[in-house]
């Protein structure tokens, strides 16, 4: 963890914070998101720097699961029945109905690409 977080009692319980956090910081409905700087970009304004395939950056994926569009295009990813979530094992509880990921939605261009991407997890 991070020497500049802290966990406070909250009404609620236990609860992270910033040492010196301001508003930017829960931008939205008060959730705490993880500070990721921006890569300069080039002279065709796209950033710069190594790809990392297995991150996504906080604030894309904040953006994302708010306007539920597709972590990899951008496009709106409604499907004609609902969304497509990707979900880890470790995100699946056996006794509940529904699960819980802190993923984006993808769309089903990007889904079906998704799985059968060799380094995406093996039981996605």
């Amino acid at each position: 963890m991070p020497d500049n977080l802290i966990i406070y009692p909250h009404s609620s319980g236990p609860r992270l914070y910033y040492a010196d956090e301001d508003p930017r910081d829960r931008p939205m409905r008060g959730i705490l998101w993880t500070r990721r700087g921006f890569n300069p970009v080039d002279n065709r304004r796209m950033p710069t720097g190594e790809l990392q395939r297995k991150q996504m950056h906080p604030y894309r994926q904040m953006v994302m699961m708010a306007k539920l569009h597709c972590q990899v295009c951008a496009e709106p990813a409604r499907t004609p029945l609902s969304f497509i979530f990707s979900a880890d094992p470790r995100d699946q509880d056996p006794k509940a109905s529904m699960i819980v990921t802190n993923q984006s939605p993808m769309c089903i261009k990007h889904a079906r690409a998704a799985a059968l991407c060799p380094t995406s997890r093996r039981t996605p």
